[in-house]
């Protein structure tokens, strides 16, 4: 199992194909295998690493303070191009994976040469307690029974059959203690502070079902210097997996657009 040892835990990655690195990093509660579709499209012309955060999928638990998470799980990143000789890559995430690597590129900028962020919520631009409370009780959701939590998935996906088995098998190992943690750790960092300090190219993907989604990756774009917006239709999030042929067609194009191809 191809993992590395980073301050007592192990951190789980694999790595597919050859050329410019692209390094999908998942959000809080999901693995590594959340980017398939993104992972065999791309491995063909690119080098794909993916990984699992500390305290998420197969690597090992958080182990740090609530406010070193997000640091430490950085670190891990760094550690992991480290092993892997990679010098720079871009960065692809996913909800709050797409902090996590604005905050990597903002604590490492030399290592990073672009970012996408998709279907990211940066809950430290939005002050709006009653946004807060919901956000508060939707990490409770975390410990609903897994059997309750599949129903409700196949209802909200029925039209979007790959994201529901992917998302099914991903909630079978969640970790809610850790994933709440992570969320919390989210939402402790000024993004207003970093974002603007950015200084490569973002692609932001925000699905069109989700209305909310979208607000923020427009409130992003205006904090990121070098950034765009692109909607995905027809799609909830996770856009990747609800419409995966679009999302890798953007994100392709956003490539090419800036040489990395």
């Amino acid at each position: 199992m191809p993992q590395i040892m980073r301050r007592n835990c192990s951190i789980y990655y694999e790595s597919r194909g050859n050329g410019l690195p692209l390094i999908f990093i998942p959000g809080p509660s999901f693995s590594h295998r959340l980017f398939e579709p993104q992972i065999e499209y791309f491995r063909h012309n690119y080098r794909v690493v993916s990984m699992d955060l500390r305290g998420n999928g197969q690597s090992g638990k958080l182990g740090v303070s609530g406010k070193e998470i997000i640091q430490e799980q950085c670190r891990d990143i760094s550690a992991l191009l480290n092993q892997l000789d990679i010098t720079n890559a871009v960065f692809i995430g996913f909800s709050g994976g797409g902090f996590v690597v604005q905050k990597f590129a903002h604590l490492y900028p030399d290592k990073v040469r672009a970012v996408v962020a998709a279907d990211s919520h940066h809950w430290s631009i939005t002050q709006n307690r009653t946004v807060r409370f919901f956000q508060s009780l939707a990490a409770l959701s975390h410990f609903i029974p897994e059997d309750m939590g599949t129903r409700t998935t196949r209802i909200i996906y029925s039209q979007w059959l790959q994201a529901y088995k992917i998302l099914k098998r991903e909630g079978l190992q969640k970790r809610p203690t850790e994933t709440i943690k992570q969320e919390y750790a989210l939402h402790r960092l000024n993004y207003r502070e970093f974002a603007p300090l950015l200084q490569i190219p973002v692609l932001l993907i925000a699905s069109k079902g989700n209305t909310y989604l979208v607000k923020e990756a427009q409130e992003m774009r205006r904090l990121l210097p070098r950034s765009k917006v692109e909607i995905i239709n027809d799609s909830l999030d996770p856009s990747h997996l609800c419409q995966p042929l679009k999302f890798n067609a953007v994100v392709r194009d956003f490539l090419v657009c800036h040489g990395y191809h």
